[in-house]
Protein backbone atom coordinates (compact mmCIF):
# COMPACT_ATOMS: atom_id res chain seq x y z
CA UNK A 1 0.00 0.00 0.00
CA UNK A 2 0.86 3.63 -0.57
CA UNK A 3 0.20 6.88 1.49
CA UNK A 4 -2.22 9.27 -0.57
CA UNK A 5 -2.63 11.54 2.16
CA UNK A 6 -2.67 11.41 6.26
CA UNK A 7 -5.29 13.56 7.82
CA UNK A 8 -4.54 14.66 11.02
CA UNK A 9 -6.98 16.48 13.41
CA UNK A 10 -6.24 18.26 16.69
CA UNK A 11 -8.66 19.09 19.68
CA UNK A 12 -8.73 22.66 19.02
CA UNK A 13 -10.14 21.27 15.39
CA UNK A 14 -6.78 22.52 13.41
CA UNK A 15 -6.40 20.09 10.67
CA UNK A 16 -3.29 19.17 9.01
CA UNK A 17 -2.93 16.80 5.75
CA UNK A 18 0.37 15.18 4.53
CA UNK A 19 1.52 13.42 1.58
CA UNK A 20 4.47 11.88 2.94
CA UNK A 21 4.78 8.92 5.52
CA UNK A 22 7.77 10.65 6.68
CA UNK A 23 6.61 13.73 7.55
CA UNK A 24 2.83 12.27 8.49
CA UNK A 25 5.92 10.66 11.54
CA UNK A 26 7.29 13.60 12.05
CA UNK A 27 4.31 15.47 12.71
CA UNK A 28 2.57 12.81 15.30
CA UNK A 29 6.04 12.29 17.06
CA UNK A 30 6.40 16.11 17.37
CA UNK A 31 2.80 16.98 18.67
CA UNK A 32 1.96 13.23 20.50
CA UNK A 33 1.34 15.44 23.51
CA UNK A 34 -0.33 18.28 22.15
CA UNK A 35 -3.95 17.18 21.69
CA UNK A 36 -4.09 15.04 18.48
CA UNK A 37 -7.90 14.07 18.49
CA UNK A 38 -8.01 11.42 15.56
CA UNK A 39 -5.96 10.46 12.46
CA UNK A 40 -7.14 9.41 8.73
CA UNK A 41 -5.04 7.50 6.55
CA UNK A 42 -6.04 6.82 2.61
CA UNK A 43 -3.34 4.52 1.26
CA UNK A 44 -3.55 3.29 -2.49
CA UNK A 45 -3.23 -0.88 -3.06
CA UNK A 46 -2.74 0.38 -6.65
CA UNK A 47 -6.12 -0.18 -7.67
CA UNK A 48 -8.27 1.19 -5.23
CA UNK A 49 -8.07 4.00 -2.54
CA UNK A 50 -8.79 2.52 1.12
CA UNK A 51 -9.35 4.70 4.68
CA UNK A 52 -8.04 4.14 7.92
CA UNK A 53 -9.62 6.21 11.17
CA UNK A 54 -7.63 6.00 14.33
CA UNK A 55 -7.68 7.34 17.92
CA UNK A 56 -4.73 5.91 19.11
CA UNK A 57 -2.15 7.97 18.07
CA UNK A 58 0.40 4.83 18.57
CA UNK A 59 -1.59 2.70 16.51
CA UNK A 60 -1.98 5.12 13.22
CA UNK A 61 1.81 5.75 13.65
CA UNK A 62 2.59 1.97 13.57
CA UNK A 63 -0.03 1.74 10.28
CA UNK A 64 1.98 4.62 8.94
CA UNK A 65 5.71 2.54 9.76
CA UNK A 66 4.10 -0.04 7.87
CA UNK A 67 3.41 1.41 4.60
Amino acid sequence: MVLQSCRITFTNQNIFICQSVEHSLSLLEAEINNGISKVRIEASDGCEIQSYHFDSIEESIESLMNL
